[in-house]
Formats: C-alpha cells, structure tokens, sequence
C-alpha cells in the first residue's frame, strides 16, 4: 500500500509538473516502437523474398548443369559411335583391298606370261566380262576376266519354232517363279552375284590410300540402290568423298549377304 500510495504521488507530480510534455514523450516513444515493428516487418519480407529466390536460382542452375551434363555425355557417346564406325570401316576397306591385291597378284602370277601360266591353264582363250566398276561418268569401261567363260560350244542351231516354243516356256517359268516369290515374300533373293570376285571388282584398280587430310564434313545420310536402302555415314575430305555403311543397323543386317549395292 505503502509502494501504491508513493506510485500514484509521483505520477501526480510529475502530471502536475511535466504536464503536455510528459505525455507527448509517451506517444513520441509509442509511435517509434511501431515504426521500427514495421521496419523489422518489411526488412524480414524483403531477406524471405532474397532467400527465396537465391534458392530458385540455386534449382534451375543445378537443373541446367545436369541438362548440359547429360547433352555432353550424349554428344561423346555419338562421337565415340561415330569414331568405332569409321574405325570398323576402314578394317574393312582395308581388307577389301587386301583381298583385290592378293587377287590381282594372283591373277599376274597365273597368266599365260606368269611364273605359274601354263598354255594347259590358260587354255588357248581368255574370256573377260565387263565389270561392275563405273568412272566419274558412270560409264562401265572395264574389263575383268571370267573364270567361268565358255565358247558355248555345246549350242546347236535351231529353227525358228523351236524358239517359239522355248519363249513359251520360259515365260511359264518366269510367271511360276515370280509367284513364289510373292508367297515368300523375299523378292531380295532374285539378286545374286556370279561369285565373290564381283565383290572385289566394284573396287577401282588403283590402290585405296589412306584419308588424305582432316574429314570437313561427316552426317548421317542413306544410300539408295536397287531394292535396298542402307544407313550409314557421309564423310567428306580434301580430296575424297565417300559412303561409310552402318553395319550395326537392324534393317543392313536383315539384307541377304546375295545382294550387292
């Protein structure tokens, strides 16, 4: 009661001698403690809003490392893709080439002027087919020989209506074979080769080089030949262009290995 009674002397007292000033001072403090409540307000809105979007900078610069990480790991894949292809081509090309060398040497060895020709092995003909080669112009102007030429000797002269008949013949042959081919469904099968020099034969006869400088240009492209179309690699040189077939593709492995492009 004692504390009380002094509290209420000395805010009488001080109402009595401070009066409006004391009671300005009041509102003066109340009204700064609700200035500096709003300033804390809109300072802790404006370091949420900050935090808020260093954190989404944060997700989308993560997203688009691991974006530019796996476009990087899929453009190294396909290089690599890109490299074993060339690379497995060239093995071949070079065993293709390999192959033609060991035929013409052979060829050279076993002619008639050969260390190994003989008039018996020659015989008195040499038959020579045109090959499957073409130049720049798309002309067929070489010859290679036939191991399985004949004179024919075995033919014999014969009338005019034995070759109607033949036709005849041969034109039921023709109609029975083409429906068995519909109902195999296998039309690939009517191309074959004479034999496994025609191969070597579409090859030029002057020696494949190596690449002669830096590829410039190298896209995927498909070469179209009769009844087939093959995917692989156009690759261009200084000097050269050239076709690169895609061995690993799905549709070149179902081509019958009887089929040449």
């Amino acid at each position: 009661s004692l504390s009380l009674s002094l509290f209420q002397e000395w805010q009488n007292s001080i109402q009595k001698n401070a009066g409006l000033a004391f009671i300005e001072l009041i509102n003066e403090g109340r009204l700064l403690c609700h200035a500096m409540k709003d300033h804390i307000v809109r300072v802790a809105n404006e370091a949420e809003f900050i935090l808020n979007r260093q954190r989404a900078e944060d997700v989308h610069k993560h997203a688009e490392f691991e974006s530019n990480c796996a476009q990087y790991a899929a453009d190294r894949k396909e290089e690599e893709k890109m490299c074993d292809h060339l690379i497995s081509a060239a093995k071949h090309r070079d065993h293709v080439t390999a192959n033609q060398l060991k035929q013409k040497i052979l060829n050279i060895l076993t002619n008639k002027h050969g260390a190994w020709g003989t008039l018996s092995q020659s015989q008195l003909h040499d038959f020579w087919r045109l090959d499957y080669w073409e130049d720049d112009l798309r002309r067929r102007r070489r010859f290679v020989r036939n191991a399985f030429g004949s004179t024919h000797l075995d033919v014999s002269l014969k009338a005019l209506e034995d070759y109607g008949t033949e036709e005849d013949e041969m034109v039921k042959s023709k109609k029975a074979f083409r429906s068995q081919a519909v109902v195999s469904q296998n039309p690939e099968s009517e191309l074959m080769l004479e034999g496994d020099d025609d191969a070597v034969s579409l090859l030029q006869e002057k020696e494949i080089d190596n690449l002669a400088g830096p590829v410039v240009l190298s896209t995927p492209a498909q070469l179209v030949a009769p009844v087939i179309v093959a995917r692989g690699t156009l690759s261009i040189t200084t000097t050269e262009i050239y076709f690169e077939v895609d061995e690993d593709d799905s549709a070149f492995k179902k081509i019958d290995a009887k089929v040449s492009f």
